[in-house]
C-alpha cells in the first residue's frame, strides 16, 4: 500500500472542485482535518501515484487540473508531512503495510 498526501490548487474555489471531490471520495480518501475534504486529503491506494492522479483528474472539465499528490515515505514524515504524522500513526500504519514509511 501506499499513502499520498493529495492537495487541490485553490480548493473549493477551484472550477474542478466537485468532480475532484467525487473522484478522491471513490478512492476513499480521508480528510486531514475535522473541516472535511476541502482542499486536501489522504489516499490510500496500491495504485502508483501517477495512476492516481489519472483517477483523480479523470472527468475534470477544465483544462488546468491544479491537483498535487505526494507520496508519504518515512523520509518526508520526518520532514514535510510531519504535521500528518499523529493521524497517520493512529489512523493507517497499524491497519496495513507501507513498506515506504515502515522501513
Amino acid at each position: 500500500m501506499n499513502l499520498y498526501i493529495v492537495r487541490l490548487e485553490r480548493g473549493t474555489d477551484n472550477p474542478n472542485y466537485s468532480v475532484f471531490y467525487e473522484n478522491v471520495s471513490a478512492l476513499g480518501a480521508k480528510s486531514v482535518d475535522y473541516g472535511g475534504i476541502k482542499s486536501m486529503c489522504i489516499v490510500k491506494h496500491h495504485m502508483d501515484k501517477e495512476t492516481v492522479q489519472i483517477v483523480i483528474e479523470n472527468n475534470f472539465p477544465k483544462r488546468r487540473h491544479g491537483v498535487n499528490i505526494e507520496e508519504v515515505t518515512k523520509a518526508s514524515l520526518a520532514q514535510h508531512h510531519a504535521i500528518f504524522f499523529d493521524q497517520i500513526s493512529a489512523y493507517y500504519l497499524p491497519y496495513d503495510n507501507y513498506p515506504k514509511i515502515k522501513n
